[in-house]
């Protein structure tokens, strides 16, 4: 017999497939790793991959970066219930009015005002336009542009490696990356 509840009408699942893909997209950190209790979709992550310290700090750094666009920007919004934008990596959308387009950020639970950490699989698979990494405990957060990234560990070398960690520091940061406290 299976765990899962029988389909309703109008439900939608995931392939095993997009159900491993959800995994990597949704983890809160750099080596953190959850597993998804239904393949059914759910609305919220807490639905998706229960109430655990990791969801719960990854939706503390969501809102945290969703307060303070929507404080900054003309507009913001958590993508959280949406389920194309997140299968593309796309927690927030955000922008100015007279912008061409809304840009999309990738919200990831890592960092401190000294570094963070990179999953490289992640980032390559992404399809956001900026991925924002964030710590609510202390307001911290760096956010940079998700191919300027790319092109900037490629030339360190490091594009296969399974991880990089960037500086946040003066003087160590790329130029590109933005570093800013919002507490």
């Amino acid at each position: 017999m299976s765990m899962w509840n029988a389909p309703e009408r109008g439900d939608t699942y995931l392939t095993e497939s997009q159900s491993i893909e959800m995994d990597q997209i949704e983890r809160r950190g750099p080596i953190q790793s959850s597993k998804r209790l239904t393949p059914k979709w759910t609305k919220t992550t807490n639905e998706a991959f229960g109430d655990t310290e990791s969801v719960r700090n990854g939706n503390l750094a969501e809102e945290m970066i969703f307060n303070y666009f929507s404080s900054f920007y003309h507009f913001a919004q958590r993508n959280e219930s949406d389920r194309q934008l997140q299968l593309e990596d796309k927690d927030i959308t955000f922008g100015w009015n007279y912008w061409a387009r809304p840009y999309y950020a990738g919200v990831k639970y890592n960092g401190s005002s000294k570094d963070f950490t990179i999953k490289i699989e992640d980032l390559l698979k992404s399809q956001a336009d900026r991925w924002v990494h964030a710590n609510p405990t202390t307001g911290w957060y760096a956010m940079y542009d998700r191919k300027v990234m790319i092109e900037h560990i490629k030339k360190l070398g490091k594009l296969k490696e399974g991880f990089v960690s960037i500086s946040t520091q003066k003087g160590e940061r790329p130029d590109f990356v933005e570093v800013k406290k919002v507490k």
